[in-house]
């Protein structure tokens, strides 16, 4: 067997996720994900990205909360082949750039609800890099929004 043959993490993903489709996979204050719901999500960012033009081989780097549609867009960027890479919500400024250059980041996923001003900061500093957020910003492109009108 191959060392980069399957099952991958995605792979695996989706299989324990269609195996209980109506076990809760995730809950928080006010709502909550089946596991059938967070394979249609992370189906809807998959959407979502390529309709964005992000292809396999490019990097994808995320700063957010601890959020279920935040951990569904890093599996679904895996099952497309987009590397990931976590910022660290406490980094410095130069620090998360340093980072998304020296990955040679494609996009960063920014969570508004936690970290507005970060990436406009982030924006301002790096005005090539497409920007992605979890809610509405002034200065990215709204994830959610676009994967609640996909099909």
């Amino acid at each position: 067997m191959s060392l980069h043959s399957a099952p991958t993490i995605f792979s695996l993903t989706l299989r324990a996720l269609s195996r209980y489709p109506d076990r809760l996979a995730f809950k928080w204050r006010d709502s909550e994900l089946t596991y059938a719901a967070t394979l249609k999500m992370i189906g809807r960012m998959q959407h979502v990205l390529r309709t964005q033009a992000m292809k396999p081989g490019q990097r994808l780097a995320l700063l957010t909360a601890n959020r279920a549609d935040a951990w569904c867009i890093g599996i679904a960027a895996q099952g497309l082949g987009i590397t990931t890479t976590w910022l660290h919500p406490m980094g410095a400024i130069q620090a998360h750039c340093f980072q998304l250059e020296d990955a040679d980041v494609s996009a960063v996923l920014i969570d508004a609800s936690n970290y507005l001003a970060r990436g406009a900061e982030i924006a301002a500093h790096m005005p090539g890099l497409k920007v992605f957020t979890l809610g509405a910003s002034p200065y990215g492109i709204d994830i959610l929004s676009l994967a609640e009108h996909s099909p």
